[in-house]
């Protein structure tokens, strides 16, 4: 006579054949009828879709979390609803099912792309034809405008829908996979998907160990046999423990790598006249509106210029900026500016007569009401690829720097290669004798140097602004201003366009003459406040167009100043006025150039971010990690052993099978996982080990044959128990203490290992 396999015949092994319930009194286990196994199918596809839908959650890191239901939900039952249809409408044709199933995961992933893109997408779209156009962009480039913007993404038409893809193919597979096998393997579609939002959303929110939590706990369930609040609670100890860990080595890590350093932004399209250029033609309809904004109190208690662009960069010809813009969604990432902020405002601005692809930005942009354009973070230039049109609403933060509290400061340091302090568009040699003459009174410090440039422009050098004046801001025409040819060597321009000028050419003057004392700087051009009525309206009009000089000071970022003159001009010819700070007595000693190694680096330069880092290192959370993950090791164990005693309780109230079920798990502790084994084949395997064991396991078989098939009461047997407590009692000098300890406290059943 011999003893059914353990939890027979309620339940059978995993991947344990079938079997045939013999004629004699050996017992095993039913075969599995079609609706049992239909009921293992449907356990592991919910399993498996609840992997799905929890990696989708690190998705939040991408896009607005009120955006990601509708698509999460549509694609995974969309996806495993194909593959389950697939399998039906091909039982008769197995050759078929492959193709079948992959023909219609993709249809499924195009209709949950669709559903997107017509209900939570934005724009959002009504027409077919749009919404397929929306789903073919987003699944044919979405990954790499993902990683040229900043997130959170937008939920745009050509970017969300192929979150909604991604997620019913990885249930299509994942259900293809439950029809055939469970566990670890059910998880290898979701880990895909999550995956893919941890590498493309570097730097989004969330920390990305707790956005992944939810998948890491979705897969603990799918390696248990019976989900239960026991091994709910083992699974969190063990998630918790690995969480901790995770958080001590994270913060041993300096950066993760972003794959956007990678990726080159594209830009969608380019501006086909520089704002630069345009200034003298907008000063020319000075009584046209260019654009109107509306305002809050705060604003119209600071009112700030509006800028269009910054440029760094000079050729000799043309400014343009340095540093590329990349696409943006509705936040935009912080600047490079460091000075206090002293407000926060919505402002919207609607042009009117401004053409062109640069909108008109105030203060420090933070937050725009519709994504879709492209930011130039260094420069601090928005561009709508589209070209101006609607409204552009914009939270932004309003700071202004009073002058006098940077007297003690220094200017920044240009790391290698910034073209902030580059003279190579324009070297003549006059520029260098304009701007010594400038700073003839001035002392050595930047904030000087620059307020004494200030007041050479606007009172004192012969200069008048003149919006009919000859346009181009050349270093050619740049040096006509003065009086000077290009080649620095006296006066063969054309008098009647000495000392008139444009707002860009004087502030092109003004940068460079900064340039050549060392102080870095760059040209902005935009638009003056405007007039605000009470309502909060503010008409800017072609005659507010203006340029002007920024210059770059430690703690502040940029700040401007004003390069334009009188409007009078001044009675002094420049010729008479350079001649007189040209004396011996006037010449001030050159600036003295700075030692390399002095002063802190510029914002943003490799030296001042390990300078910075070195300055304000904690090692608290890494202290409180590791005191975290000492304390779940210690408590590990002890709930460990807490599962094992209340297993036991639990299989001692089963009786004769909860005994026989234990007398397995010291099998597998051994080395021989005997589930599904008949009591003759366990009894060879423990005489093999122990040859003093056949007695007690051939009683044990007995009593458990009784309980299963002779009608006997399911309850505490202590004559089982007391069989089982032998055999153990003669397999312990078979197993070392080590194994014993490791045993005492390893929460999972062993039968099955």
């Amino acid at each position: 006579m011999s003893a059914p396999p353990i939890d027979a015949p309620t339940r059978r092994a995993p991947n344990a054949p079938n079997r045939q319930r013999p004629q004699s009194g050996s017992a095993q286990p039913p075969v599995q009828s079609s609706s049992h196994q239909s009921g293992v199918i449907l356990q592991r596809l919910v399993l498996g879709l609840i992997t799905v839908l929890a990696a989708a959650v690190a998705w939040w890191r991408i896009y607005p979390p009120l955006s990601l239901p509708v698509p999460a939900l549509s694609g995974t039952l969309l996806g495993a609803m194909a593959v389950v249809f697939a399998d039906r409408a091909t039982a008769g044709l197995p050759a078929l099912r492959g193709l079948a199933r992959l023909a219609l995961g993709l249809v499924a992933a195009l209709v949950a792309g669709l559903i997107t893109a017509m209900t939570v997408a934005v724009p959002r779209s009504t027409a077919p034809a749009d919404a397929v156009t929306g789903v073919i962009e987003a699944v044919t480039g979405g990954i790499s405008r993902i990683l040229t913007t900043t997130l959170p993404a937008p939920p745009a038409a050509d970017l969300l829908p192929q979150f909604a893809v991604l997620c019913a193919l990885a249930a299509a597979a994942t259900a293809a996979i439950a029809r055939s096998r469970g566990g670890l393997a059910l998880a290898a579609p979701a880990l895909c998907l999550l995956l893919t939002a941890l590498i493309c959303g570097v730097g989004g929110a969330g920390d990305p160990l707790w956005v992944a939590l939810p998948f890491v706990l979705a897969t603990g369930f799918l390696v248990l046999a019976r989900p239960n609040p026991v091994s709910i609670a083992v699974t969190t100890v063990v998630l918790a423990l690995g969480c901790a860990g995770g958080l001590a080595v994270g913060g041993l890590a300096r950066e993760p790598m972003d794959p956007r350093h990678l990726t080159a932004p594209p830009l969608k399209a380019e501006q086909p006249t520089a704002p630069m250029d345009e200034l003298a033609g907008w000063l020319r309809h000075s009584g046209d509106t260019a654009f109107e904004a509306q305002v809050d109190a705060a604003w119209q208690k600071n009112p700030q210029p509006w800028r269009i662009a910054t440029l760094d960069t000079y050729d000799g010809i043309r400014w343009s900026s340095s540093t590329p813009a990349v696409p943006v969604g509705y936040d935009l990432p912080e600047s490079e500016e460091t000075r206090p902020p002293l407000a926060q405002s919505e402002v919207s601005v609607t042009p009117v007569a401004l053409e062109g692809v640069y909108v008109p930005v105030t203060g420090r942009v933070g937050h725009l009401a519709r994504p879709g354009m492209t930011y130039d973070l260094r420069a601090e230039t928005l561009v709508d690829p589209e070209g101006l049109n609607g409204t552009y609403e914009q939270t932004v933060t309003l700071g202004e720097t009073e002058k006098e509290s940077l007297a003690g400061t220094a200017a920044g340091r240009a790391g290698s290669g910034d073209p902030s302090r580059s003279l190579e568009g324009c070297t003549d040699g006059q520029i260098v004798r304009l701007a010594q003459s400038a700073v003839a009174g001035a002392d050595g410090r930047p904030l000087s140097q620059a307020l004494a440039l200030q007041t050479w422009f606007s009172q004192s050098s012969g200069l008048k602004l003149d919006p009919e004046a000859m346009p181009g801001h050349s270093c050619g025409r740049v040096l006509e201003l003065f009086g000077a040819n290009g080649s620095g060597n006296g006066n063969n321009g054309n008098d009647a366009n000495q000392g008139n000028g444009t707002p860009d050419q004087f502030a092109t003057a003004y940068v460079l003459m900064a340039r050549s004392l060392g102080l870095p700087a760059r040209v902005a051009v935009g638009f003056a406040a405007g007039r605000a009525d009470e309502s909060g309206k503010v008409t800017v009009s072609f005659g507010d167009a203006d340029a002007w000089p920024e210059i770059w000071f430690q703690g502040q970022g940029w700040v401007p100043f004003s390069a334009t003159p009188d409007r009078s001009g001044s009675s002094a010819p420049l010729e008479q006025e350079e001649q007189q700070q040209e004396q011996p007595t006037q010449q001030p000693e050159p600036p003295k150039e700075e030692p390399a190694d002095t002063g802190p680096p510029q914002e943003g330069s490799l030296d001042q971010a390990g300078t910075a880092e070195a300055e304000t290192t904690d090692w608290t959370p890494l202290i409180a990690a590791v005191a975290v993950v000492l304390a779940l090791l210690l408590a590990l164990p002890v709930v460990g052993a807490v599962v094992n005693v209340l297993r036991r309780r639990r299989r001692q109230a089963a009786g004769a099978l909860g005994a026989w079920a234990e007398l397995l798990d010291r099998l597998a502790d051994l080395g021989h996982p005997s589930a599904g084994r008949t009591s003759l084949e366990v009894r060879r395997l423990l005489t093999g080990v122990e040859p003093g064991t056949g007695r007690d396991v051939d009683a044990l078989g007995r009593l458990v044959d009784a309980q299963v098939y002779g009608g006997s009461s399911r309850g505490a047997d202590p004559q089982a128990w007391g069989h089982l407590r032998q055999i153990e009692k003669a397999l312990a000098p078979h197993r070392p203490w080590a194994r014993r300890l490791a045993r005492a406290v390893d929460p999972r059943p062993r039968r099955w290992a």
